[in-house]
């Protein structure tokens, strides 16, 4: 697949950007830490088509990436209600992101543990908030937002901690050309299911005095 048709590909990340735009004023604050990935998604995408080496941007985006669910799953209260619990999460991924990126001069390179370990991490997560619904909430699951966001989180990182072993291990191989290519596939379900999610989004809370 050549690079223009995986840039247009790619920018299936548009339709959860337009269905949060069009429902802008509903969407509970909560959820914000979703449209700030879905945006800083775009600007990498665009960085990465124009760009002949797009580590950095990447590398950054991971970071915010996993920094920004974490921040989601915590607005939410259920499997992460308490700071220390969030800090205790994210503090070892961050150091370990420094640590490899900074202090090992490797921003401009895909060869870190760090974009192996995170997915895998935020595959727990979601797994933990799935076991959470379907113990407290099963009522309509197949239309709970929360649901479809943590499956597409499992399908997607799942696929994406495959990947970034076979990049570190097994990059020049056939089995591992083939999972890159899918990927890009992956990669519009992902985004096909994070529109759903914005469209399944309740409203949000309108106090008013009377």
């Amino acid at each position: 697949m050549n690079n223009t048709v995986s840039f247009i590909l790619s920018l299936s990340i548009l339709f959860p950007i337009i269905a949060w735009i069009v429902r802008l004023n509903t969407i509970p604050k909560a959820y914000y830490p979703l449209i700030y990935m879905l945006a800083a998604g775009l600007i990498v995408e665009l960085i990465s088509f124009r760009s002949k080496n797009n580590a950095i941007a990447t590398n950054l985006y991971v970071l915010a990436e996993f920094i920004l669910f974490c921040w989601l799953f915590y607005n939410l209260k259920q499997v992460l209600s308490k700071r220390k619990w969030l800090y205790a999460l994210m503090l070892p991924f961050i150091l370990m992101w420094i640590f490899e990126c900074i202090l090992l001069r490797k921003l401009d390179s895909f060869d870190i543990y760090y974009r192996i370990l995170y997915p895998f991490a935020l595959v727990l997560l979601a797994v933990n908030q799935l076991n959470y619904l379907i113990i407290n909430d099963r009522h309509e699951m197949i239309l709970n937002p929360l649901f479809i966001l943590c499956c597409a989180m499992i399908i997607y990182f799942s696929y994406k901690c495959l990947i970034e072993i076979f990049y570190m291990y097994a990059h020049d191989s056939v089995v591992g050309n083939a999972i890159f290519s899918i990927h890009i596939y992956i990669n519009v379900l992902f985004n096909i299911l994070l529109t759903l999610v914005v469209i399944c989004l309740p409203k949000k809370r309108i106090i008013t005095l009377r």
